[in-house]
């Protein structure tokens, strides 16, 4: 017997993801100075970038991004969904570059609230991803914003003001900032919280922590599949979420290749859902193939045109 197939809504591309890729396809049509370039990432899913790239935008990656602007000197320049350091897009519009920022406006208003307690006085401590662009954004903003990237680490904080304020980069898991939460306040009672876990994210975790409660009751044998790009920050905590309040099987996959199809047949249900940056037209294709039954290795058919649907 097959195994029961459940999609886990929402799915698709979050407004900041759905917003970036609307200003690209704007920007190509629009015949803008030449060459192309985005600085890093316009999201984190390299099939999204393999569509841009046919779109004729250059990728400019490996680099630090103000090593990258050193290196530009005509043209257009993106910055990515992810935020930027506002030295570095001051330096690229000082050098007389034509620039589009897709910084999402969640991240944005981030930002601007970090900006309004340290204009108060504020320390900050920030929870976020050492190598995270949006994590980087928000530490170029002041030497006042404090990195952690675990609750083990506020042991390490030596913060001696009695203003602090503890936020977070959009795309963590609710769950790992309640217990970050906790922490802060029993080491510096005074803090304030501003959870910025962004709403597409939250929504989709609190899902997966619901589904996955249930699946463990239910006594059936259950994977949890989580389609998106292996360097998605919001992608893999929706996958430890799935195995964090489940306890059962769970696997990341970028596109139908990746599946486990060896052990699909063994589980009782298979739920899928996807990070906010998955191309919708990828999670269709393997839903189409989970539902046949029939699970014979496949490669998928799907080209860089079709990702943007």
């Amino acid at each position: 017997m097959s195994p029961k197939i459940i999609k886990i809504e929402p799915q698709g591309f979050c407004f900041g993801v759905l917003r970036a890729l609307r200003m690209m396809q704007d920007l190509a049509i629009s015949n803008p100075p030449k060459p192309c370039y985005l600085v890093g990432n316009l999201v984190h899913n390299r099939f999204v970038k393999q569509f841009l790239e046919h779109q004729g935008f250059i990728i400019e990656e490996g680099l630090d991004k103000e090593a990258i602007i050193d290196m530009i000197n005509e043209g257009t320049v993106v910055f990515t969904a992810h935020g930027i350091d506002e030295k570095i897009k001051e330096k690229a519009i000082n050098k007389g570059l034509n620039i589009v920022d897709t910084t999402c406006p969640f991240v944005t208003k981030s930002f601007s609230m970090i900006k309004e307690y340290l204009a108060q006085g504020y320390e900050i401590i920030y929870l976020g991803k050492t190598t995270h662009p949006e994590t980087d954004a928000a530490l170029s903003i002041s030497p006042k914003v404090h990195l952690i990237e675990s609750a083990t680490d506020i042991d390490n904080l030596v913060i001696d003001s009695p203003k602090i304020a503890l936020t977070n980069q959009t795309t963590m898991s609710k769950f790992d900032m309640e217990m970050v939460e906790k922490a802060v306040i029993e080491k510096y009672p005074q803090t304030v919280i501003m959870d910025k876990v962004c709403y597409a994210t939250k929504i989709r975790q609190e899902v997966m922590r619901k589904i996955a409660g249930e699946a463990t009751e239910s006594g059936e044998k259950v994977l949890f599949i989580v389609v998106g790009d292996t360097t998605s920050n919001n992608t893999h905590k929706l996958w430890e979420t799935s195995k964090r309040f489940s306890g059962q099987d769970a696997c990341l996959v970028e596109n139908l290749d990746d599946l486990p199809f060896e052990a699909l047949s063994q589980y009782d249900t298979i739920y899928l859902t996807s990070g906010t940056s998955t191309p919708n037209v990828i999670v269709e294709e393997i839903y189409r193939y989970l539902l046949t039954g029939n699970f014979e290795p496949q490669k998928s058919v799907l080209s860089p045109f079709d990702y943007y649907r």
